[in-house]
């Protein structure tokens, strides 16, 4: 696969080990799209747990939200774990962690809001758990958005679930607009926890190569007396003599033979 980018990803590197295929081209170049929400076709997307803290959060009380990558056809889900670092009084450094297993997920969103109380006993735990768990299976490695890739011709495509108002503000439902990134830089989602380099730029290669490219180039069907001609065949190659006439072809054979052998 060759890659014209300009920046580089964490499966950059496997094309110097593998080598370039130049008749399988991925351009790479990054796009937002805005899509209104009838046209997203993804309404019951929704996992069950979000957090928006209004004061800085901090790494006992982080933000947390999933956000989805369709990755050559297939969804996955993940978790961003966001809160800031104290350095000194005056400056915070922003930390970010991307999660995709759903038990880590689930321990660490346990343990935050276990933190705020919002877990008030075990049966509120095991239901949430099992909401969780069925929409995430439901969700993750499914091929249901897999035409977003093959409509806007590329394997990755990455969007969170937070909505975004229309420029006139309109509170229809059907007036929201979802952002969708194409192209997007996968090492700034750590999408390596899912998949290695290797495996990657493979997914990649085959995705590009068997379901986004289209060969232009026309066909052209040759009949077989041309192609025949052209391997220095004729009519009578690799066909049966008819029963009757094997008796006069291995006379003129012989007579061929004595011919040749003639001085």
């Amino acid at each position: 696969m060759f890659i014209i980018s300009k920046y580089k990803d964490y499966y950059d590197g496997v094309a110097g080990s593998v080598g370039i295929d130049k008749k399988i081209v991925f351009e790479r170049k990054e796009q937002e799209i805005q899509l209104k929400r009838n046209e997203m076709f993804m309404l019951n997307h929704k996992l069950p747990w979000r957090d928006a803290i209004w004061s800085k959060p901090t790494k006992k009380e982080p933000e947390f939200s999933p956000f989805f990558i369709i990755f050559c056809g297939k969804l996955y889900v993940g978790y961003c774990f966001k809160w800031y670092e104290k350095i000194n009084n005056f400056h915070y450094k922003e930390k970010i962690e991307f999660e995709y297993d759903k038990n880590k997920i689930f321990e660490k969103i346990e343990f935050y809001l276990a933190q705020k109380r919002l877990f008030n006993c075990t049966a509120n735990i095991k239901e949430k758990k099992a909401k969780f768990y069925s929409k995430y299976d439901q969700l993750n490695s499914s091929e249901q958005f897999s035409n977003l890739c093959i409509q806007y011709k590329t394997p990755i495509i990455t969007f969170s679930d937070k909505k975004i108002r229309s420029e006139y503000y309109s509170y229809d439902v059907r007036d929201k607009i979802q952002i969708i990134n194409i192209n997007s830089k996968l090492n700034d989602f750590k999408f390596y926890k899912v998949f290695d380099a290797f495996n990657t730029f493979q997914e990649l290669s085959m995705y590009i190569g068997n379901v986004l490219t289209n060969p232009e180039t026309n066909i052209i069907e040759i009949d077989e007396k041309y192609r025949m001609t052209q391997r220095g065949m004729d009519k009578t190659s690799f066909r049966q003599i008819a029963p009757g006439q094997k008796k006069q072809q291995r006379k003129q054979n012989k007579l061929r033979k004595k011919n040749k052998n003639r001085p």
